[in-house]
Formats: C-alpha cells, sequence, structure tokens
C-alpha cells in the first residue's frame, strides 16, 4: 500500500490540473455565495443574471427573490446549519431556493428527480430534513414515498413558473401533474 492511497481527493485538489499554474490558491472569497453574487454584481444590477427560455431575470430581480425566499424559509422555521432536500433540476426557482437557503446559513441537500423512488427516499432521510422542495414534474415521486419519508413541509415547485408568459401558457396546458395540496396539508395538520 503506498502513501497515495491514504490521500483524500479534497486534500490533493486534482480539479487544480485544469487552472493555469499562476492562479491564485488562496483567492477564494471567504463570504457566502449570496454575499458574494451582492459584491460581484453591485454595480450591474440591471443586467441579466438568468436567461431561462427566453426570459432574463435581472440581477436586480434575482437579488430580491432571494431576499423574498430567505425570508419565507426563515418564517418555516429554517435556520443555520439546517439541511433542505431539493428534488429538483436547475430552474430559476431552485437556483434562488439553493441562494436563499445560503444567505440563512442553510445547506442543500440535491436529489436527481430521475432517480428511483428507493434512492430518493434513502438520501431524504439519510440527510436529516424535515422539510423537502419538490419539482412538481417528480411530485408522484414524492407521493409514493410521502408517508416513509416524514418531512415536516413540502414545497412544489412549478417547472414553468418563470418561463414567459406565453411559454407558460401552453406548457400549463399539456402538464400532467395535480398535486393533491389538500391532502398533504391534512397528513400534516388536522385543519384541512
Amino acid at each position: 500500500m503506498n502513501d497515495r492511497t491514504s490521500v483524500k481527493i479534497t486534500e490533493e485538489k486534482v480539479w487544480m490540473k485544469y487552472y493555469s499554474k499562476d492562479i491564485d490558491k488562496d483567492a477564494m472569497p471567504h463570504c457566502t455565495i449570496y454575499s458574494y453574487l451582492k459584491e460581484c454584481n453591485a454595480d450591474r444590477m440591471s443586467a441579466t443574471a438568468i436567461h431561462y427560455y427566453g426570459r432574463n431575470i435581472s440581477f436586480t430581480e434575482f437579488i430580491e427573490k432571494i431576499d423574498l425566499c430567505a425570508d419565507a424559509f426563515a418564517s418555516a422555521g429554517v435556520k443555520r446549519g439546517e439541511m433542505v432536500s431539493f428534488l429538483s433540476v436547475a430552474t430559476p426557482e431552485t437556483i434562488i431556493a439553493l441562494y436563499a437557503l445560503n444567505k440563512i446559513g442553510a445547506t442543500v441537500n440535491t436529489i436527481d428527480p430521475r432517480m428511483d423512488i428507493a434512492i430518493i427516499k434513502r438520501m431524504t432521510i439519510e440527510s436529516g430534513s424535515r422539510i423537502l422542495l419538490s419539482i412538481d414534474i417528480a411530485f408522484p415521486k414524492v407521493m409514493a414515498i410521502i408517508d416513509d419519508i416524514k418531512q415536516e413541509k413540502i414545497i412544489a415547485v412549478s417547472a414553468f413558473a418563470s418561463l414567459p408568459p406565453l411559454k407558460k401558457f401552453i406548457a400549463n396546458l399539456s402538464a400532467k401533474t395535480k398535486i393533491p395540496y389538500c391532502r398533504i396539508t391534512y397528513q400534516r395538520r388536522s385543519n384541512c
């Protein structure tokens, strides 16, 4: 057994081979990604932060949505150091939620919605999360394991929410996912 087998990948920093030799290894920012986003874009707030299927979201709008989302998570009781599970893809809403959780010091457990139900269930339970954010098109998988994962709150996010109006209208017409909001509320509260 040689010495290399005991070295962890993070200690080796194998990814550094893709960077130039003159990169300053100590230049990494020592702040949250939320703070870094605001700092780096303070002088270009009207520029496009996200382009999503023909819709441009400016840094001003993006940061406003992050702040609102952070307030919503805080109101839901999410605290610094807490884990929130995401069963989603990279929609603007998911990206906004990621920055919002980072702003309040929480962590995201990302789960690929293409995974099978057993893996989704295991990853959610093992994360210790009490809140699951799920993209609506993956919600049938959530419904199949809802009693097993025992999440206090399940947030359904539309895959179409940030689409331009006409594309959103067409996408919503063809959407097949029906989310039984009352059933979920009833399982968590008795006053549905």
